[in-house]
């Protein structure tokens, strides 16, 4: 069985709050000012508006400043074609709101072309879940609070396991998000199955 790969992609957030857990690190552009004593970037990609090239000490893939993607989609295009299997995104909130948006669409992209993809924050984590892929599984804690939020305008899970209010055929939309807030689960594990759409499945900590 082939071993699966991993890696760290590390956005250019105001604080990295948070540590990287993975061995192998792509800087997406300025999020390589979060790497002194803290990690060994293996890359840096991005169009270098926020951090010269000099300064970042490792290879670069520069991107054209004139471009219609972000310098966080270049990094998964990157990890993707570079044979890594998963990826866990450090620093994706924080900063503006259209910068955080975009980054939580990342997880999408990333299943889009092929990759698991995570975002993981001092609270907890992120992960992206859609109709094609149908049944998600995590291990969360018990007491943990779980959001389930649509992505895109209408969402429907239809089955769910270890939730407090479980989803029996429950449909979610933008502008109903009450519907899928604040879960919280009765088991270390849980499972939603979706039957139609895109959802975010936001995990935090029991603590906070």
């Amino acid at each position: 069985m082939d071993k699966i790969r991993r890696a760290a992609i590390v956005l250019n957030s105001p604080e990295l709050d948070v540590k990287v857990l993975e061995k192998d690190v792509i800087c997406a552009d300025g999020g390589v000012k979060h790497a002194a004593g803290v990690f060994m970037p293996k890359i840096v990609v991005g169009d270098f508006d926020s951090v010269s090239l000099e300064k970042c000490g490792c290879e670069t893939v520069v991107c054209p400043t004139i471009k219609d993607y972000t310098d966080g989609e270049r990094a998964i295009r990157y990890a993707k074609d570079n044979g890594y299997d998963e990826v866990t995104i450090y620093g994706a909130e924080g900063g503006r709101g259209d910068h955080v948006y975009a980054n939580l669409s990342l997880l999408a992209y990333a299943a889009e072309i092929g990759i698991k993809a995570i975002i993981r924050n001092k609270n907890g984590f992120v992960v992206y879940a859609d109709d094609k892929n149908g049944k998600v599984e995590l291990d969360v804690g018990k007491g943990t609070t779980v959001s389930v939020m649509a992505f895109g305008s209408e969402a429907t899970v239809s089955n769910s396991y270890g939730l407090f209010y479980p989803y029996i055929t429950r449909t979610l939309t933008r502008t109903r998000a009450g519907l899928g807030i604040s879960n919280v689960a009765t088991e270390n594990t849980i499972g939603l199955e979706v039957t139609k759409g895109e959802i975010l499945i936001f995990v935090t900590n029991k603590a906070m």
